[in-house]
């Protein structure tokens, strides 16, 4: 062995049976404590994913199965048509039990009825007529089943001499829908300017006499004259 080479083999490290052992016991060391890190994940990811199962079982028990559902839909129906089949009734309740009309207009003549109910394109309308402190009041259908209808107040005659003011003056509508027009007859409507009630006779539950009727949906119509009767008892 030269000089040199001796000096190369004095600097380089014991690597012997012992040394060997020692690098073998380190490297044991760090797998060792690599597994364990793995393991403590593993643990705590572990009670996490059991919640959120456990939540999920929760709500999946709190809904309602599907016959429960069609039970309360069923029963939420129900009610609804219960409180729609009230509604005719509340309505029959205010119509009286007898009642007639006949207006005249120029050439055509209309028959009312001022008693029941009747149902015309969805809408029901009511029947009234009666007396009420001296006026005869109606309002009703046209007999025929056309979409027609009419509005009756008629005071006493001498309705004027009273300085209370007690009744308005007296008024006819005729409300054709079928024509398009509203057929007016108050002299105390401006916008139907021309219109009026002439002579009548009222008494108790009855009235009839002429009246001058104007087209109020169409305002450059010429006034048109008629008659009309009324009668709660008929």
């Amino acid at each position: 062995m030269t000089p040199s080479q001796r000096r190369i083999h004095h600097h380089l490290p014991n690597t012997g049976a012992l040394g060997w052992l020692a690098l073998l016991l380190a490297l044991s060391l760090v797998l060792v404590a690599c597994g364990g890190d793995d393991e403590a994940e593993a643990e705590t990811a572990d009670p996490t994913a059991a919640a959120v199962e456990a939540t999920e079982a929760a709500e999946a028990t709190d809904e309602p199965a599907a016959d429960e559902v069609t039970g309360t839909d069923e029963d939420t129906a129900g009610e609804g048509e219960n409180a729609d089949s009230e509604v005719p009734d509340a309505i029959a309740d205010l119509a009286s039990d007898s009642g007639s009309a006949t207006v005249t207009i120029g050439d055509e003549t209309f028959e009312f009825s001022l008693a029941g109910t009747q149902t015309i394109d969805g809408t029901t309308y009511v029947g009234r007529c009666q007396s009420l402190f001296g006026m005869v009041l109606g309002s009703g259908f046209a007999t025929d089943g056309r979409d027609i209808t009419v509005d009756l107040e008629i005071p006493p005659v001498d309705w004027e001499s009273y300085e209370d003011d007690r009744f308005d003056a007296p008024a006819i509508e005729v409300e054709d829908n079928v024509n398009n027009a509203s057929w007016v007859a108050d002299q105390a409507d401006e916008f139907v300017s021309g219109s009026s009630i002439g002579e009548y006779e009222q008494e108790g539950t009855t009235a009839s006499g002429s009246a001058t009727f104007v087209n109020q949906w169409a305002p450059d119509s010429e006034p048109v004259e008629g008659t009309f009767e009324l009668d709660c008892e008929a």
